[in-house]
Order: C-alpha cells, then sequence, then structure tokens
C-alpha cells in the first residue's frame, strides 16, 4: 500500500512586533500620554527655564564646566520644582504635549521645542551650539535674573538697537556656532519682519535658528569652528600672529612663510593693523581650495573651485 502523506505544518501564529519606542518618547513620552498644558502656564514655565539656564550656564562656564544639553536641564527643572518623580514626569510630558499640539502656531513653542528636542525641524538643530546662541543672546537683551519677568510680558518687543547689539555679543560668546558675520543677515530679516525700529522677541528668536538652520546645511559651521579654533583671545578677529600658529599648529603641509603670504593677502587694515575678520576668512578659505583639507576640515559643499592664487600654501 502507498505510503500516507505526511500532515502539513500547522502555520505558526504571527507574533505582533512591539511598538518601538523612540528616544523622543522615552524623555518626552509618547504622544497622548498626557493632557497638554495651557498655553499660559507653557509660557510661563518656558521663560523660567531660558532664565535658569542662562544663569546656571554662566556658572558653568565660570567654572570651566561643560554646559548641560537643553533636554537634560529641563528634566532637572521638572525634579526641582515638583520634587516627586511621577508628578515631575506628569508635568514634563504635559509641557511636551502641549508644545507639539501647539508649536506650528506659537514661534516660542516653536524655537523651544526644536531646541529642547521635543518637535522635529529641518537641519542639525539639536546640535548644542544652536542652544547657547540662543541662551547667550537672549541673556545679552536682558539681565538673566529678569528673562523669565520680561517673557511673561504680553508680546515683549525690544529696539533693533538694542538686539543687533546682543546678537553680537551672544553669537562671539558661542564658538563654533553662526558667525559674526550672520548677525547682517539676522537684522536685515528683523528690520523686514518688524516696524523698522523694535521686534517681537519671539520673532526674533526664531530668526536666530533660521540663520542657525541656512548656516548648518550651507556646511558653514566647520569653517567658522576653524576661525574660533585660531581666536585664541575670543576677539572675533585673527591677528597675524594667531592665524600663523593656528596654521602650523593644525597642519602639517602649510609653512610659516605661506601662512604669512595667506594672512597678507587675504587680511585688511583695521586702524593700521592687518587682521583677518569672518569675511575675510571665508574669502580666504573659499579661494583656497586645498587650505581646509590640509587643517584637517572637510572641504564645505558649493565652495568655489576657484584658486585664488593661495594653494600652493597648503600644499607640497
Amino acid at each position: 500500500p502507498e505510503p500516507e502523506p505526511e500532515p502539513e505544518p500547522e502555520p505558526e501564529p504571527v507574533k505582533k512586533k512591539k511598538k518601538s519606542t523612540s528616544k523622543s518618547d522615552k524623555v518626552w513620552g509618547p504622544k497622548g500620554a498626557q493632557k497638554p498644558m495651557s498655553l499660559p502656564n507653557m509660557l510661563k514655565v518656558i521663560a523660567q527655564i531660558y532664565e535658569e539656564k542662562a544663569i546656571a550656564d554662566e556658572v558653568d562656564d565660570r567654572e570651566q564646566n561643560e554646559r548641560q544639553s537643553m533636554s537634560e536641564f529641563v528634566k532637572e527643572y521638572f525634579s526641582r520644582t515638583y520634587g516627586l518623580k511621577s508628578l515631575a514626569t506628569k508635568n514634563l510630558q504635559a509641557l511636551a504635549a502641549g508644545v507639539r499640539k501647539g508649536h506650528k502656531e506659537n514661534r516660542r513653542l516653536w524655537v523651544f521645542g526644536a531646541l529642547a528636542g521635543i518637535v522635529q525641524v529641518p537641519g542639525e538643530l539639536f546640535a548644542e551650539d544652536a542652544v547657547h546662541i540662543v541662551v547667550d543672546c537672549l541673556g545679552q537683551v536682558w539681565p538673566k535674573s529678569s528673562i523669565s519677568e520680561r517673557l511673561a510680558k504680553d508680546n515683549p518687543i525690544a529696539p533693533l538697537e538694542a538686539l543687533e547689539e546682543a546678537t553680537t555679543t551672544g553669537i562671539q560668546l558661542t564658538k563654533g556656532g553662526a558667525g559674526l558675520h550672520s548677525v547682517e543677515h539676522i537684522m536685515e530679516a528683523c528690520v523686514a519682519a518688524g516696524d523698522g525700529t523694535t521686534i517681537d522677541i519671539d520673532t526674533w528668536m526664531w530668526l536666530l535658528i533660521m540663520e542657525w538652520v541656512r548656516f548648518t546645511n550651507a556646511g558653514e559651521v566647520e569653517v567658522l569652528k576653524l576661525f574660533y579654533d585660531m581666536d585664541d583671545n575670543a576677539s572675533g578677529i585673527l591677528s597675524e600672529a594667531e592665524f600663523v600658529e593656528g596654521c602650523l599648529h593644525l597642519s602639517e603641509t602649510i609653512t610659516e612663510d605661506q601662512a604669512v603670504e595667506l594672512f597678507m593677502k587675504f587680511s585688511r587694515d583695521r586702524g593700521g593693523v592687518n587682521v583677518l575678520n569672518e569675511d575675510a576668512f571665508f574669502d580666504l578659505v573659499h579661494a583656497t581650495p586645498t587650505f581646509l583639507p590640509a587643517c584637517g576640515v572637510i572641504i564645505e559643499k558649493g565652495a568655489p573651485e576657484e584658486d585664488g592664487g593661495g594653494a600652493a600654501a597648503a600644499e607640497d
């Protein structure tokens, strides 16, 4: 007799995939975890966080400690404020839910959500330099201890002249962030967005972030980091000694004579002394394609490829 066919194996039950938890959900809670915090309460909390962050950063800088990230600082703020972990988590997630819900209609929520990592935004925005730029600039507009009180006012505004000074000083404090030559772009946008003499603070902060995104996407941040690495005294300009010393320290191919030649070609006169400001440094980089690789930096995308005569300075 023919053997009976073996019975077909029963199909294994399909295992349900576990829903993955994103890093954002672990910090801020999944969507719908908490009822969103009311807008007035969110604005009050965010203003207080900015004030305390500015003060904490100043202390860290003075004691030469690394600044805390915005997300970590926000979590600690709620822990300090509410004590009980369950209560702190509940309010933290309520703030995050409110920011997620309202950030498209409210610029202060958008900026805060971007800096804390609550909402997704274009560009490499979560780099801590972006946080430092906003907090440092905000700390230059008003005394740090009054940031919360000033932001609590309805639609706080400031004169453009004061904001330009604050933006310049704040960006100088933030090595590696959007550079001083970005101040012109920011202030032009402020004039267009304001009434010509004043602008609301939230729009100004939003424009600071947009400038950061522009620089990040343009690949210019690495150039500015190199500039500030060479700027030993944080003056915002490079002396001949700083530039030459920086080249010799970072590069094995640029000689002292070649560094001096590059400096003299692109430097600008300031009161009878030749210096390299950020604009001149960018001119040098763009006209000398081999300069960045010689200093161990990847050439930014879109940099002009013409040889401005200084290319040999980075070659054997």
